[in-house]
Order: structure tokens, then sequence, then C-alpha cells
């Protein structure tokens, strides 16, 4: 049987489950024929009666699940109506989605705060003293290269860090920083493990430099990992 392009818009497929104490949450997956893009919705799925209930906000940017330490409440990213991500909450056994940030910029992601009371979010908004009106280098050179990596760092962008509450107005600026990172794991305690991807003397080889963020300072400390290369896994 021969297989076309077009037969990847039938395929879908199942993916980051989420247990709860009566299922698992998890993520289905489809390309939009029309619009030639990626979709995503959620679903509960009960172990005791089978039954699959629908989840989410938009029923087509819904991902990125993540229980809350009360064992019953969902957060997840979607798209609010200028298209922007953000995070929303819902139960995980269906209801309504309620949106829980309004960055102009949207989300890229977030984690849990330990004690439930919100959410460590990252966003990526325009770098104010670099309009987006000025021209951008796009000419890789050699010392590019060796600074920024195989991949260019965008020079136009900040990568931010709140802690958002579950009121709108509720959110404090913990860390910025003109390099891209990700919040990598949370300890109990609230310290995030930061993880940066920097340049080295073997511009192939990037390394990831992890630090720690504790709740009350802006500066992350390194953590000296003895390791010349590689990325960070596991938790706090």
């Amino acid at each position: 049987m021969r297989v076309r392009t077009t037969d990847l818009y039938n395929i879908k497929t199942l993916s980051r489950s989420v247990p709860t104490a009566a299922g698992v949450v998890f993520n289905e997956n489809w390309i939009d024929q029309e619009h030639n893009d990626y979709r995503s919705r959620l679903f509960f799925q009960n172990r005791a009666t089978g039954e699959r209930v629908s989840l989410g906000h938009d029923q087509q940017h819904d991902t990125a699940a993540a229980l809350g330490p009360d064992g019953s409440t969902l957060a997840f990213l979607s798209h609010d109506q200028a298209g922007h991500q953000q995070v929303f909450t819902q139960a995980f056994t269906g209801g309504a989605a309620t949106q829980r940030t309004w960055f102009a910029d949207g989300v890229t992601g977030f984690h849990w705060q330990p004690d439930g009371e919100g959410w460590f979010v990252q966003v990526t908004s325009q770098h104010p003293q670099q309009p987006r009106d000025w021209l951008h280098a796009t000419r890789v050179t050699r010392l590019h290269y060796q600074d920024n990596g195989p991949w260019l760092l965008d020079e136009r962008r900040r990568f931010l860090l709140y802690k958002q509450g579950w009121a709108q107005a509720d959110h404090e600026l913990l860390y910025q920083d003109d390099t891209e990172y990700t919040v990598a794991a949370v300890s109990p305690q609230g310290q995030l493990a930061i993880d940066h991807n920097v340049a080295t003397d073997a511009p192939q080889r990037p390394a990831d430099v992890v630090s720690l963020l504790t709740p009350g300072e802006s500066t992350p400390v390194r953590v000296e990992t003895g390791m010349e290369y590689g990325s960070f896994v596991g938790g706090l």
C-alpha cells in the first residue's frame, strides 16, 4: 500500500500522560489539514469506568498538563483570545477552564509552586534595548559561532521568570537573563534548577550549566557538576 504525505493528517498520537488518583490525563495530537499546523487537546480517562472526558480550554492548543500539589487541580498551557500561550487551570475530572496568566508576550513554560499557591512562569519578551524595527544580523561569522554556539542567540529577546499567584495582579519577577534558559526542576522548598545552554571551546559541543535559584535571592548560584558536557535530568 502506498503511503501519501496527506495520510499524516489522519494520524493521531497520544503523549504527556499525567497519572491521577482516579485515572490518567493525556494529550491527543494531530495535524490540522486546513491550517497545516499542529493541534493538541486534553482528555481524562477514568480508570474505574473507562469514561473519557474532554478537558482543556479550546481543544486545539491545550498541552503541557501538570497536576497540582492538591492532587485535583490541573494546570496546562493554551491560547488566549489574542493567540498567546497562557496558563489555565481546571479540575482533572472536567468543568470550566480558567485563565491564570495574562502576559502580553505569552508564556513559554511553567512549574507548580510546591505549596500550590501558584506557578513559576517563564516568559520570552522583546529586549527593551533592541526594538523590533532594528536591522538584525543574519550572517554567521566565526565569532558569532564561537560566542553563541551553533544556533545564534536572538539579541531581540529577554528571558524572564515570574512567580505567579492565583490572582491576575499577583505576580513577581524573580529572574531575567539575555541568554535562553529553562527551569528544569523545582524542589519542595521552592528552589529552582535553571539550565543554561552555553558555548564552549568546542563550538559543536555546547554545554548545559545548572544553577540554583533560592527564593528571596535574585542571582542563581552555579552548581559544579564536574562534567565538561552534558544536560540536566532529574529533580531536586
